[in-house]
């Protein structure tokens, strides 16, 4: 969803391979805001105040750097590049994020089972378990930054 020219359009959803169906060109702003709120999960990403408006309308708006105000004070994201690369490592972190929000999710629910069962069982004491929950919390904290020297 653009307003620049036909070939600049085209020449780049080829590049990205996008579909000539999905690909819309020489869009006024209220045009790109109206095929945004239409399209379920829409992401947008902008630099202008003419992307300002489909930007609120988006489930997902970026900013890229270099853009003016509107576009900003518009964008849940702001990338600090003025390239389109940084959308790129925007899906990247966010893939190892949830990643890591598994990860974590994992360890404390097996954690907090396993400690869990034992204090309800009464193999610990309800001291030893009050002890013991916290250390979950340092597990997670582990994993994190353990999963983070990696990257």
């Amino acid at each position: 969803v653009s307003g620049d020219k036909k070939d600049v359009v085209q020449k780049l959803a080829t590049h990205l391979n996008f579909l000539a169906a999905d690909t819309y060109y020489e869009l006024g702003p209220e045009e790109k805001a109206d095929l945004i709120a239409q399209t379920p999960h829409s992401m947008m990403v902008g630099d202008g105040v003419n992307d300002s408006l489909a930007m609120m309308k988006a489930e997902v708006s970026i900013a890229v750097s270099g853009g003016m105000q509107a576009a900003l004070k518009s964008s849940d994201v702001y990338l600090t590049e003025s390239s389109l690369r940084g959308v790129e490592d925007f899906f990247k972190i966010s893939k190892q994020c949830v990643s890591l929000i598994h990860q974590n999710l994992i360890i404390s629910v097996s954690y907090n089972l396993l400690v869990g069962s034992l204090a309800l069982f009464g193999f610990v004491n309800p001291f030893v378990a009050a002890v013991l929950m916290p250390i979950s919390s340092g597990f997670i904290l582990l994993s994190t930054w353990i999963r983070g020297r990696n990257k």
